[in-house]
């Protein structure tokens, strides 16, 4: 595993005392209404939904937006972004850098009472095709595998967070051996010949400058 490690961001903890705004609170109403599933699930739901909304709030809707949010059955969502994605490289093996992406986000029941493949609940939905990572299948609908596993009842939180990780290359894993997996092969090859462009970005999806006291929302 290769990484630049950052701890888990300070302000998470605020997430449930941040005020959605009107656009985000009916964003929550219209896929409430039609949510289904026996107690606790719902309320389980609607609390993990608003949390990802809070958080696309504190990091501003020029960095993080959710864009549909669907809890009829499992919680289905898809984010936006701000971040640069690596592309396949050109016919001179220059790495292409695509600016913004959206993550499908699949939350289903089960993972409240089993661990799942990290590569089970988070896809990329655009760029289509062409990102080029050692844990993004190469396929469409490119699967994110973010680690061995998904522990039982990870939040959706940490879902984003590990989606805007493993994008900006803050954590990657190189090691085909390893248990937590390479999907894509020519990807890990090319990033151990260039582990000097690793990460993307150093920057955190929380910024420093939007986490002491309460949080802005945006």
């Amino acid at each position: 595993m290769t990484t630049t490690a950052t701890p888990r961001p300070p302000g998470l903890g605020s997430l449930d005392r941040i005020t959605l705004t009107p656009a985000n609170e009916h964003m929550l109403a219209v896929a409430a209404s039609s949510m289904q599933g026996v107690d606790p699930w719902p309320a389980r739901k609607m609390s993990e939904a608003r949390q990802l909304l809070a958080l696309g709030q504190l990091a501003g809707s020029k960095r993080m937006q959710v864009r549909e949010l669907d809890l009829e059955q499992d919680l289905r969502a898809t984010v936006w972004f701000d971040v640069p994605v690596a592309m396949t490289p050109d016919s001179t093996g220059a790495l292409r850098i695509q600016q913004g992406a959206v993550v499908g986000i699949i939350y289903p029941r089960v993972i409240l009472s089993i661990p799942l493949p990290g590569y089970a609940l988070t896809s990329l939905v655009e760029p289509e095709a062409g990102a080029f990572y050692p844990n993004l299948g190469s396929s469409r609908g490119q699967r994110m595998c973010l680690g061995a596993q998904l522990p039982v009842g990870i939040p959706v939180v940490e879902l984003a967070l590990g989606a805007w990780s493993l994008l900006a290359m803050q954590t990657v894993m190189l090691d085909a051996g390893d248990s937590a997996g390479v999907m894509h092969m020519a990807a890990a090859e090319y990033w151990q010949a260039n582990r000097d462009r690793m990460p993307l970005t150093r920057e955190p999806l929380l910024r420093p400058d939007r986490l002491p006291g309460e949080p802005r929302c945006s």
